[in-house]
């Protein structure tokens, strides 16, 4: 892959982090992707958050103790660190 490339990257869906916009938290080592929650469903101790990045949808699978309720139209930022992601040639 070569600068200019486009490419396709994958994550798992328990890689993701979901922040709401409020957080002003900013990692040097994360993709950061504004979003807005389209779902989410409670499941105990995990939350599963769909999200639209800008016509994207990614699933997430997070911590329900590490985020406060996500309700569809919530404006977010997804993190996804940089050691999770596996970049494929598109």
């Amino acid at each position: 892959v070569r600068v200019g490339d486009e490419v396709t990257i994958l994550t798992r869906p328990e890689h993701l982090h979901i922040e709401p916009n409020n957080t002003g938290k900013d990692s040097a080592n994360a993709l950061q992707i504004p979003a807005t929650v389209t779902d989410s469903l409670y499941l105990g101790s995990v939350m599963h958050v769909d999200v639209d990045c800008q016509g994207v949808m990614l699933k997430a699978s997070i911590s329900a103790k590490a985020t406060s309720n996500l309700a569809a139209g919530d404006a977010v930022t997804v993190h996804i660190p940089i050691e999770h992601c596996r970049v494929l040639p598109s």
